[in-house]
C-alpha cells in the first residue's frame, strides 16, 4: 500500500512520521495530496471551524513530503 493510500485511510487519526534526515513529526493528518501529507499540531484535536480563513488555517498545517518519509507509526499516543 502506498503513502498516499495510508494516509488517506487514517485521516483525523494521531500520526509519528520518521524521516530520512531524523526528522520526527508528531500530528493529526489534516489532508493528504499525491506528494504530501499535512498534519495538524498536537494539541489542536479539532478541525478549524469553516467561516476560519483558509490563509490561517493552511499556516498551521506540517507539509510533509512523501519522499522525506522513512517510517511511519499510527496512533502512537494510544492512551489519549
Amino acid at each position: 500500500m502506498s503513502f498516499y493510500e495510508e494516509f488517506t485511510n487514517n485521516i483525523d487519526k494521531c500520526v509519528k512520521i520518521l524521516c530520512h534526515d531524523g526528522h520526527v513529526y508528531h500530528g493529526y493528518i489534516d489532508q493528504v495530496d499525491e506528494t504530501h501529507v499535512y498534519l495538524r499540531p498536537l494539541g489542536s484535536k479539532q478541525k478549524e471551524s469553516e467561516d476560519t480563513s483558509y490563509f490561517f488555517l493552511g499556516a498551521a498545517l506540517i507539509s510533509v513530503p512523501f519522499t522525506a518519509i522513512d517510517d511511519i507509526s499510527f496512533n502512537p499516543f494510544h492512551y489519549w
